[in-house]
């Protein structure tokens, strides 16, 4: 597993339920067009501010750990 498909994973698991699946689609694309590892990281963390914003602070502070993490551990 790359490690983009591994974001976008950890992604679906933590949103499906407390998303909508445009919000989801929206969050996926983000990272789908990151190239390398700092645009995957410039994307990631834009996802975890569209979840701050729109879903939860908290959901969005445990998922930027957890993304942080994963590209850490993965490199």
């Amino acid at each position: 597993m790359t490690l983009k498909e591994d974001l976008k994973t950890c992604i679906k698991e933590r949103l499906t339920e407390k998303a909508s699946p445009l919000f989801l689609k929206r969050a996926l694309d983000a990272l789908e067009l990151a190239a390398d590892k700092e645009s995957l990281t410039s994307a990631a963390e834009r996802v975890c501010r569209m979840i701050s914003l729109f879903i939860d602070t908290e959901l969005a502070h445990e998922m930027s750990e957890t993304l942080k993490t994963r590209l850490v551990k993965k490199t």
